[in-house]
């Protein structure tokens, strides 16, 4: 009996009433808490005493001792969330150190905002807060998830704290710069003048995970400016938000290749050839943004987590990385997801752009966070809306899409159809469906367990340590040591899961 047809049968013999949560492997619980406490501690100490942060503690072979406007924002949007956690549970001493954090990160950004000549620039100096100039720029991704990040803070905090004023020409507060800069960039997109994607590599027009970012910006800008009276800026920044939706879901979603296109007329295809266009930096663009939710009036949002288009570009993606890397011969017996790297076509080592690219542990967090997500809110809502892209992906998700494996025919039984399936109409399909997401976000995490150290060693190769890529052959850690970006990655995933291994399927 193949995997499939072993899962579906399960699947029918269980009792159509019985009520249906994740399944998650009881047996990683204790390196996931591990592993959270000890990534929590390495993402600390990568924290400068001004707020800074450094990507990594590398300073050659690679240097990345450098703050990054979006590795610091995504880093502290971490930090953010743990600031929510300690208010909700009382946790008095957690939140004050987390606030001070925050507040320290927040006069940083400030400081960086004066000293650059445009808020493009994605790499700062340490002590001088001064930019790299010839670095790959403009980027319009870090603005956009350093407004984001501090707006959700004010948003706990219930302060603004000079974080916002209504000042404008120019604009005098850390969010009301990072707004009106991301609004304008949105505006500016030309081939003229093209901007470079977060991997800092592929010049363009536009790309998916920088106008997601942007997105989710606007909308939460739009309500914290209403919040604090400034409702023209409010109305514009929905505005622009709106019209950057319709771009994403006019112009990203390929019917002929089925996937996501990260990048629209590049202007470097020769310096830096992808011609797939196919990339992982769409699985992050949904879950970096998966908290804000575009007005329903807009229309389908191709890229919420559990997006049909999302989740189809998740799968094409983990079904090529599956064939491209050594590693990814050992399946664990069908319970060891495939290293997953940036893009097909990677040359980028961890050292060198003349290599073979590798597997990021960050890419594989975000596969396992993206699986326990997508699980979480169809779970919760004991439904899933269906596209003629959500019921392909349902297809293909079954049959471990999410893990590499191909389809072998049409497996979603006839009745799944029209705009919604519920749990009630099938609870058999829906209890596989939501069975094969928990088992997939456990064979990511497991294929990232299986690359750490287990031993310590040197500066950067201990128990705990996360390097930025794991070697495609060897399998073995390489680049940047205790990369800060890989340790909030894993830290957000582990979040996901926690909250997806508590929910009961709403089935009534």
């Amino acid at each position: 009996m193949t995997p499939l047809s072993l899962l579906l049968a399960l699947a029918v013999s269980a009792p159509a009433t019985m009520a249906a949560t994740i399944p998650l492997d009881a047996s990683l619980n204790t390196f996931v808490s591990s592993q959270t406490t000890l990534s929590l501690q390495r993402l600390q100490a990568n924290i400068q005493s001004d707020g800074a942060i450094a990507a990594s503690p590398s300073k050659t072979n690679p240097n990345y001792f450098y703050h990054w406007t979006r590795d610091g924002a995504l880093t502290m949007k971490t930090i953010v969330q743990l600031y929510e956690t300690a208010l909700k549970s009382g946790d008095t001493a957690g939140a004050t150190s987390y606030e001070n954090s925050i507040w320290l990160y927040s006069r940083h950004e400030s400081a960086t905002q004066v000293a650059t000549d445009t808020l493009g620039r994605a790499k700062y100096d340490f002590g001088t807060n001064k930019p790299e100039t010839n670095w790959a720029s403009p980027q319009n991704d870090g603005p956009a998830l350093r407004a984001y990040t501090l707006i959700r803070f004010a948003n706990a905090a219930i302060t603004s704290n000079n974080l916002y004023t209504s000042a404008i020409n120019p604009a005098t507060s850390i969010i009301k710069r990072d707004l009106e800069y991301v609004a304008s960039s949105f505006l500016a997109e030309s081939t003229s003048s093209p901007n470079c994607e977060l991997w800092e590599e592929v010049f363009a027009r536009a790309h998916i995970y920088t106008r997601t970012a942007q997105r989710s910006a606007l909308i939460a800008g739009a309500a914290f400016a209403n919040r604090m009276g400034d409702t023209g800026a409010g109305t514009y920044y929905l505005k622009i938000a709106q019209q950057i939706h319709n771009a994403i879901i006019s112009q990203h979603w390929s019917s002929s290749f089925n996937y996501l296109l990260n990048s629209l007329d590049v202007t470097n295809a020769s310096a830096k050839p992808k011609p797939s266009d196919l990339d992982a930096g769409t699985v992050l663009a949904a879950i970096h943004n998966r908290d804000t939710v575009p007005p329903t009036s807009w229309g389908v949002d191709i890229t919420r987590v559990d997006a049909g288009e999302v989740l189809l570009t998740a799968m094409t993606l983990a079904s090529r990385m599956k064939a491209l890397y050594n590693i990814n011969k050992n399946t664990g017996s069908g319970t060891l997801a495939p290293g997953i790297g940036r893009y097909t076509e990677d040359v980028y080592d961890g050292y060198s752009a003349s290599s073979l690219g590798n597997p990021w542990f960050l890419i594989n967090n975000g596969y396992a966070e993206l699986s326990y997500s997508v699980a979480s809110q169809w779970c919760s809502a004991g439904q899933i809306p269906l596209t003629t892209q959500s019921v392909s992906a349902l297809n293909w998700l079954v049959q471990g899409g999410l893990v590499g494996n191909a389809t072998a025919g049409n497996v979603v039984p006839s009745g799944v159809s029209g705009t919604l399936f519920s749990c009630k109409s099938n609870p058999t399909f829906f209890n596989t469906v939501i069975s094969a997401l928990g088992k997939a976000g456990d064979a990511h995490l497991r294929r990232v367990k299986l690359h750490l150290p287990t031993t310590n060693g040197g500066a950067g190769d201990t128990i705990g340590s996360i390097s930025e890529e794991f070697n495609r052959d060897t399998g073995l850690m390489q680049g940047a040591i205790e990369l800060t970006w890989s340790h909030a990655s894993f830290l957000s995933m582990s979040f996901q899961r926690s909250a997806a291994a508590k929910l009961t399927c709403a089935c009534n």
